[in-house]
């Protein structure tokens, strides 16, 4: 979701910071000039858009490590616009499901975030699905709501 900003920050990643206990915090001057940029590049316009309740919207979500990731955009011109990011944690029982299930969850808890900006607009999701053999129907694994979440919306 960062569109290449990590390339900016390869002189902080992997490095550990040096110094005693009672001065743990120590940055070569390499990774302040690139912490600096990094900084800069965040603060730049347009980091985010502001949502246009007349145009559809796209939800990319993924799942990783028991958390739900997002980002919810929308097209402006050839290029797609980010208007929000979602990060949430799964709750414990959906972090013990297989992967399929685990993206399903994360699909659900992520547009149920999106709902509240995109106050009942069209939203296609989009997502990387990974094949599980069948282990619980959705119904037994998902109350009502959450399928009804789903089961509203266009993926792609």
């Amino acid at each position: 979701f960062t569109s290449g900003r990590e390339r900016d920050s390869s002189p902080t990643k992997g490095r550990r910071l040096s110094g005693a206990e009672h001065d743990p915090f120590h940055w070569s001057p390499e990774a302040d000039r690139a912490f600096k940029i990094l900084k800069r590049k965040l603060m730049e316009a347009p980091a985010l858009g502001l949502p246009d309740l007349s145009k559809p919207f796209q939800l990319y979500v993924h799942e990783r490590k028991g958390v739900a990731l997002g980002m919810l955009t929308q097209l402006l011109g050839a290029w797609k616009r980010p208007v929000a990011y979602f990060s949430k944690q799964l709750d414990q029982d959906s972090k013990g499901w297989p992967a399929c299930l685990r993206a399903v969850a994360a699909t659900a808890l992520v547009l149920g975030e999106a709902e509240k900006l995109t106050m009942g607009g069209s939203v296609q999701v989009c997502m990387f699905l990974i094949w599980c053999k069948p282990c619980w129907t959705l119904r037994g694994v998902f109350g009502s709501h959450r399928l009804g979440l789903l089961g509203t919306r266009r993926s792609c």
